[in-house]
């Protein structure tokens, strides 16, 4: 009979031992084996969370959510989730929590991001939160606008762009013999005139060339400083042509005072001596005014030697500008 006792006292002792230790395996992975805090979060969002989602800190495990309570503010719905983490775990105020995947078939977590503030986080403080990156919630949104970029965009741009291609085709199909044709008949007309416009411009390149050389240059130059110094002495002759004319108006005045105070036997004299001299006004008057013209000319003649050399080459007899005077 005391043997029996005894074994009972032993199974009991091992299944209360064996229930002690499912017990702290229980609550080792639940992550309640020693002290523990609580934070919350507010999500618009949550999709995967549950509780015991594990919640991370820069990726490594301190604890789990417990409760997700869903709320309203007006008309839109939020969710607050409690989560335990390790007592005495340090968390900036600044820090934001976000439901994320470490991988396309990883788990759902929630992942706190550490903030630098120094100012830490008491225990039953909310931890602000941001969106986190759902892939497959991505993957559809962009299937939708890829669809609607198809239907709306490209589908709109391929038809246009086949009319326009059929009606460019229609156009070629009609006027492409012609086209080639005219394209032909110019490229043959070209390549027929093409060895003569390249013998042209040679030839050219050739005579300029010679017209532009050195000793034409200097003659050039030489021809230009003689026509300006003969330019200058015409202009001084002309001037002395205007006072020589100047005085012999004055003579003639002095030489009528004088016919006026004194008509005697002088009175044919003066007569005949005035009609002499206004020949000679006359004459001067004339070359006075060819000197002028010469000047103008030679002035003119500067202007088109300087504006282009080649003149002095190609250069033929001049005409005579004045034909009705007669050469003496």
């Amino acid at each position: 009979m005391r043997d029996n006792k005894i074994n009972y006292v032993i199974v009991g002792i091992f299944v209360i031992a064996m229930l002690s230790a499912l017990l702290m395996t229980v609550l080792m992975l639940t992550g309640r084996t020693g002290t523990v805090d609580t934070y919350y979060m507010v999500f618009n969002n949550v999709a995967g969370v549950n509780r015991g989602t594990k919640v991370q800190f820069e990726g490594y495990p301190i604890g789990q959510v417990t409760i997700i309570e869903p709320f309203r503010e007006g008309t839109e719905l939020h969710f607050k989730v409690w989560a335990t983490v390790e007592g005495g775990w340090a968390v900036p105020a600044d820090s934001q929590a976000q439901i994320a995947a470490s991988g396309l078939l990883s788990a759902v977590v929630v992942d706190i991001k550490a903030g630098k503030s120094g100012t830490l986080l008491a225990p039953g403080s909310r931890i602000q939160s941001g969106e986190g990156g759902n892939l497959f919630a991505v993957m559809s949104s962009v299937a939708t606008e890829v669809t609607d970029l198809s239907q709306n965009a490209l589908r709109p741009l391929l038809n246009n762009l086949n009319t326009q291609v059929t009606m460019l085709g229609d156009v070629l199909r009609d006027q492409a013999p012609q086209l080639m044709a005219n394209l032909l008949a110019v490229s043959g007309d070209l390549k027929d005139k093409t060895p003569a416009i390249t013998q042209n411009v040679q030839d050219f390149s050739v005579n300029l060339n010679r017209v532009l050389s050195e000793d034409n240059l200097k003659s050039i130059d030489a021809s230009l400083a003689n026509v300006q110094r003969t330019t200058e002495t015409f202009a001084q002759l002309a001037g002395d042509l205007r006072g020589t004319e100047k005085r012999l108006n004055t003579v003639m005045s002095q030489l009528g005072e004088v016919v006026t105070s004194s008509r005697g036997d002088v009175e044919g004299t003066l007569q005949e001596l005035r009609r002499t001299l206004g020949n000679v006004s006359r004459s001067v008057s004339v070359i006075s005014s060819d000197l002028e013209g010469a000047a103008r000319n030679l002035n003119e003649f500067s202007r088109e030697v300087r504006r282009d050399p080649g003149q002095l080459l190609r250069s033929g007899p001049v005409k005579d500008e004045q034909p009705g005077r007669q050469r003496r």
